[in-house]
């Protein structure tokens, strides 16, 4: 679903996000606080609602994603990073200068007890102006009433998009709803041209304007947004609400100071998957122009597959410790796992998946009942998806490309280095398919197209090598690298440089013996 437009922007971001710079000792260190002003790096959790052991959260990303099932921490920990900072400012009308404290999340009474009596919280920092990072720990005092470490905390505008930051009206029985003798309007705010175009474009719909609209009736008052569309207006009265709950976030979202700190407790509420889509890439653009730092929970495929790997965080919980695994989402591990499959094979993305299941069906057919291949993203993720889906006790190895290499112990194999390169590192397998000779001849004769002057003329990344083809020969992706894949395959030196690769699988189903849990937390 990502197009060249979305991919460039999360580069752009990766990069404003790891900017670096040498200090005094010639040390490489990060330095994004120069383009996000003060940004939580990491978040130490100990002994909290959900998460009765200590855990560690890196954010890597500017937007990163908790996903997990339901009960494994997710609030607990975008809460808690929450009251990472202290208040900037008194300059910011009602709760957009909110400070928030570790007691507004966790209350304790005689019905409920959610952190532990030595509970703590470490912070690391990148300070403005400074390359060092700094931690602070906030810990819950001997008698379990106070929390001390506030007072050394950067400060940061913070907010918090909870359900209740757009709650329809008509379930608060708002007096614009049930008064009989109507209201008066006090003052018309309009939101402006490009705020109302992003928000169209995340709905769906083409708004002539948007405007939040204070009212009165006898001494109460409170704020209606109201929508012009298709030549009719209505208010957030007789709005739905995804439309109203996005409408507010993003005014907040825009009309923040910029480097603001932002918890969004799962967006994807009332949304359909092309808005989910459009709503996470508005959050790639937010941060790009406003340098913002958000955090969300959440359970959408749609989210955690828009985003990168390095923004994808999953929560499992483990004989009641929580494991927290890197790049991969808890939508993908159980979509993995649907299958019921013996072995389930992780991969980087879908041209080798593809190519995977061609090679296992020319090969030996009978092992495909028994495995399940899915693609996670880099290589990254493919590990820590290994580590997910073997932490839960199911059979998983990991197929990535030749240019990685493997460690057959802890099951990560690899494509086969093909021909003239197999005295070199070797190569992703789109760029072994496609500089091989015989699909070369392929296309030539079916098409009339040069593939590698193509690939050349574009200056492709490999991963759209089957997308320019296709845009030569008025072909859909699918189609190219399905034909490329089984040319490829007809090589009888490619399927001799697999069959290894194939052993290796059938081995993997059929020994008893469990391979290592190789780097989850």
């Amino acid at each position: 679903m990502a197009t060249d437009k979305l991919k460039n922007s999360i580069t752009s971001l990766k990069n404003q996000f790891s900017k670096e710079k040498n200090d005094k000792n010639g040390k490489t260190r990060i330095n994004r606080a120069e383009t996000f002003g003060n940004v939580l790096n990491e978040i130490e959790i100990d002994g909290f609602r959900g998460i009765s052991n200590k855990i560690t959260i890196k954010l890597d990303f500017p937007v990163v994603a908790i996903s997990g099932l339901n009960g494994t921490g997710k609030s607990t920990v975008v809460q808690l990073a929450l009251c990472a900072f202290n208040k900037l400012s008194d300059n910011l009308p009602g709760k957009a200068n909110f400070r928030y404290y570790i007691k507004d999340f966790f209350p304790v009474s005689q019905l409920d007890s959610p952190i532990s009596k030595h509970a703590k919280v470490k912070y690391t920092y990148q300070i403005e102006k400074d390359t060092k990072e700094q931690s602070v720990t906030v810990t819950r005092s001997e008698q379990g009433k106070k929390w001390s470490g506030y007072k050394r905390q950067p400060k940061k505008y913070c907010f918090y998009i909870g359900f209740l930051v757009y709650l329809p009206k008509i379930e608060k029985k708002d007096f614009t709803i049930t008064l009989k003798t109507g209201y008066t309007i006090l003052e018309s705010a309009p939101l402006s041209v490009d705020i109302v175009n992003k928000m169209a474009r995340i709905i769906g719909y083409q708004y002539d304007s948007i405007s939040f609209e204070k009212v009165q009736n006898d001494n109460r008052q409170t704020e209606l947004a109201k929508i012009n569309k298709i030549g009719k207006s209505y208010t957030e009265n007789n709005m739905g609400f995804g439309e109203g709950r996005v409408l507010y976030i993003v005014n907040l979202l825009e009309n923040s100071p910029d480097q603001s700190f932002f918890v969004i407790e799962e967006p994807e509420t009332a949304l359909h998957e092309e808005a989910q889509f459009r709503f996470t890439e508005y959050l790639i653009d937010v941060c790009i122009r406003k340098r913002h730092q958000i955090i969300i929970s959440t359970h959408s495929r749609i989210i955690t597959n828009t985003l990168p790997p390095e923004a994808r965080k999953l929560l499992q919980n483990k004989n009641g410790n929580c494991l927290v695994i890197d790049n991969v989402s808890s939508c993908q591990i159980s979509s993995a796992l649907s299958q019921q499959a013996e072995l389930v094979i992780c991969v980087e993305d879908i041209f080798a998946k593809e190519l995977l299941t061609e090679v296992i069906r020319k090969i030996d057919k009978t092992l495909l009942p028994s495995v399940s291949i899915h693609e996670f993203g880099d290589k990254s993720a493919v590990t820590s998806a290994v580590d997910a889906i073997r932490t839960i006790g199911k059979k998983a190895i990991a197929v990535r490309d030749a240019d990685i290499g493997e460690d057959i112990q802890k099951g990560l194999f690899s494509f086969p280095v093909i021909g003239q390169h197999n005295t070199n590192k070797g190569n992703p397998p789109e760029k072994d398919v496609f500089s091989n000779d015989i699909v070369f001849h392929f296309f030539k004769n079916n098409f009339d197209v040069d593939i590698k002057w193509i690939i050349q003329l574009n200056n492709s990344d490999h991963h759209d090598f089957a997308l320019h083809i296709g845009e030569e020969i008025k072909r859909g992706v699918e189609v190219v690298r399905t034909d490329a894949i089984q040319q490829y395959l007809s090589d009888k030196a490619v399927i001799n440089a697999h069959q290894g690769l194939v052993a290796n699988i059938k081995k993997a189903l059929t020994d008893h013996q469990s391979y290592p849990v190789i780097k989850t937390k």
